[in-house]
Parts: C-alpha cells; sequence; structure tokens
C-alpha cells in the first residue's frame, strides 16, 4: 500500500512539475515534495496501528480430543471412518466386553448368595432365640433345685454332693446361655449392620456392580461431540490401556476457532463487537468478515503466570509478549480449515478514512496468496 501511495504521489509530481511545469522546482518546493510523503507517511502508519491494526498471526482451531478408553482390553470394532463427520454418540471403538460380562455374572450371583445367607441368617438368629429361651427355663430349674438342695443340706437331710452338681449344672447353663447370646449378637450385627438402606455385604457386592455395569458401559467409545478422527492408526486387534500417555486416537471437535495476537500496545482502541476483516493463505482472494468476539488480557508462562518451583524468581527483562484475540465465526465457515493461518485487520472505528486504506491492503494481501513463490 505504501508503494502503490508513493507511486501515485510520483505521479502527480512528475505530472505538476516536469511534464505541464505547473511551478517551479526550486529548493523550496524541492524541501516541500521531499516533505510531504515521509509526514503523510508517517501519519497514516500511526493511525492505521491504532484504529484499524492488522495482525498476520491469524489461526484457524479446532479443539482436540486425546482417546483414552476407561477400559483396558482388546479392541473388537472400529466402525469410525477416518476424516469423516461422526455426530455426538457415534461409537468409535468397541473393546471386548466379555470379561467385563463374566464379572457382572460373578458379581450378580454373589449378591443372590449373599441374599439367600441373609435369610439363612435370619432362620439362625431364630434357633439361636429359641434355644436361648431354653436354656434360660432350664436354668431357672436348676437355680430352684440349687436352692433346694441347699436347704437341705443346711437342715442335714440331703447330700450335699448332690448339691454340687446341681451348682456344676447352673454354671454349665450360664456359661451355654451366654454363648447363645453372643453367637445371637454376632448374628444381630450381621444382619442389622447396613449401608444406605441395605445389608452391608449386599450393598458392598451392589457396589461392585455398578463398578462392572460401568466399565461394560465404557467398553464403548462414543464421540463426545461432533467432529472427525484423523491419522486413525488404530485396527481391530489392538491392545488398549488406561494409560493415559498413549491415547487411541485424536477426536476433533467440528466447532472451530478464530484467534490472533497483537501486540500490547494495538489493542487499547479495539473493543468486543469491532468489525474484523481477515484473509487466509487456504484460500486465496477471499475476504472474510466477522466480529471481535473477546480481548485475552493475560499472558503466558514467564510473563504473567509465576509458578510454584522453589527458585528465586529470574528478574532479566523479557520481551513484549502479545495479546490473544478471537473472532467470531464468519457466515461461510465452511472454508475455515483447522490450521489455516492468515491475516487479519481490526476496525476500532466504524467509519474513518483509514479503514478505506486498511480494506485495501486487506485485500492485496488475499490476492498476493494467489502467488506460490518457490523455485521448485
Amino acid at each position: 500500500m505504501e508503494a502503490l501511495f508513493l507511486l501515485t504521489y510520483s505521479s502527480i509530481i512528475w505530472l505538476i512539475y516536469f511534464k505541464f511545469k505547473l511551478l517551479p522546482w526550486n529548493n523550496l518546493n524541492k524541501v516541500i515534495v521531499f516533505t510531504i510523503p515521509v509526514v503523510n507517511m508517517a501519519a497514516l502508519i500511526l493511525f492505521l496501528n491504532v484504529l484499524a491494526p492488522s495482525t498476520q498471526d491469524v489461526r484457524i482451531m479446532n479443539r482436540h480430543i486425546e482417546v483414552i478408553p476407561a477400559v483396558s482390553g482388546r479392541v473388537i470394532d472400529v466402525p469410525v471412518q477416518e476424516n469423516t463427520l461422526v455426530q455426538k454418540g457415534d461409537t468409535l471403538l468397541v473393546i471386548d466386553p466379555t470379561p467385563y460380562k463374566i464379572r457382572i455374572k460373578k458379581i450378580s450371583a454373589a449378591i443372590e448368595q449373599a441374599e439367600a445367607s441373609l435369610i439363612s441368617q435370619n432362620y439362625q438368629l431364630k434357633a439361636v432365640r429359641k434355644q436361648s429361651e431354653s436354656i434360660i427355663a432350664n436354668l431357672q430349674l436348676a437355680k430352684k433345685r440349687v436352692e433346694e438342695f441347699r436347704v437341705l443340706v443346711e437342715a442335714k437331710a440331703g447330700n450335699k454332693f448332690d448339691l454340687e452338681s446341681a451348682e456344676t449344672k447352673v454354671n454349665d447353663l450360664e456359661a451355654k446361655l451366654n454363648a447363645s447370646r453372643a453367637q445371637e449378637n454376632q448374628i444381630l450385627t450381621q444382619i442389622t449392620t447396613e449401608f444406605e438402606g441395605e445389608q452391608v455385604s449386599i450393598a458392598n457386592l451392589k457396589t461392585d456392580l455398578a463398578k462392572a455395569n460401568w466399565d461394560l458401559d465404557n467398553s464403548v467409545y462414543t464421540a463426545p461431540s461432533n467432529g472427525y478422527v484423523t491419522n486413525l492408526q488404530l485396527r481391530v486387534g489392538s491392545w488398549l490401556t488406561t494409560m493415559p500417555f498413549k491415547p487411541a486416537m485424536t477426536f476433533i471437535e467440528e466447532e472451530r476457532y478464530i484467534g490472533a495476537t497483537f501486540d500490547q500496545n494495538e489493542l487499547h482502541q479495539v473493543e468486543e463487537g469491532n468489525e474484523v476483516e481477515l484473509t487466509l493463505r487456504a484460500v486465496p482472494g477471499k475476504i472474510f468478515k466477522c466480529r471481535v468476539e473477546s480481548i485475552i488480557w493475560q499472558q503466558g508462562l514467564g510473563r504473567g503466570q509465576m509458578t510454584t518451583t522453589g527458585l528465586m524468581p529470574d528478574t532479566k527483562p523479557l520481551p513484549p509478549g502479545r495479546y490473544a484475540v478471537r473472532f467470531t465465526l464468519p457466515e461461510d465457515e465452511e472454508f475455515l480449515r483447522n490450521g489455516s493461518v492468515g491475516e487479519a485487520a481490526v476496525y476500532a472505528t466504524e467509519i474513518h478514512p483509514v479503514n478505506i486504506v486498511r480494506k485495501v491492503m486487506i485485500r492485496m494481501s488475499s490476492k498476493i496468496n494467489y502467488l506460490v513463490l518457490k523455485l521448485h
């Protein structure tokens, strides 16, 4: 643009001073002729960079999700096609569910066994309680016999050996009663100990069953959103693990984002909603129109972020970082391809003469994208 301006200005000067000789080519006019373009160019560049800042760092981005299965196993199906749009919920891969189905059956059988054992313990509790009642009745009778034998012995009308035998029987019955009550308390504790309204052993097994069902559900990995799978290397028969450093594939979300970076002093007039024009090298000759969606007034590691390292801070001067700006998607977003780069101009004012200059410059850049400058 600057070259076009200088070429036009030079043509006007040639016509005025040399072709038609409307003005004399003296020292004063020479100074004026050489001063005007310098001042105008400097003013134009300053106004352009403030009221219509531009950047050559525009990027089209998609969020990527590393597909890491939640369960381990052998892959038995990969129904997804590479670089083909899949909808949210479509199956990406299937891990052999046989081990998880077997575990579910095993735990289900254990639950039925625990429920049967609980019924058996209830019957056992009733039997132990009846046994305790029988022991209590016999104990009461034995204590009466002891009293009777004691009266007879004191009256020297009875045998002391019979009294000692009766006392031994009382002690034996008391020991049996204590053992029966201990057994009753043990069974009662096992039956009545609950977790969230269920007997604890059954609740524990049902928790294992829920985990087994969750594992079975996760043997089928579905698309978390609309998107694509690219560079698909996964094959049937591969063994997958839950290790986070070994993803099975990379899923690319369909939703795109446009981001650009600007020098820090270029954005003090830029606001959300300002008009934006951008051109992409992958789509030469086309101008995309969008708006400023947000400005990320943050700097990353080493500038605006201090990490916990235990080391003394590094106080050497750092070059000024750039701020990122996010743009809205244009209407013709089907031309936006992940990884495309280009240029963009933000118009901080709706109507201003410098906007015209910047619009011409961005359109010239879009045409230049047609050129493939390489020697092979």
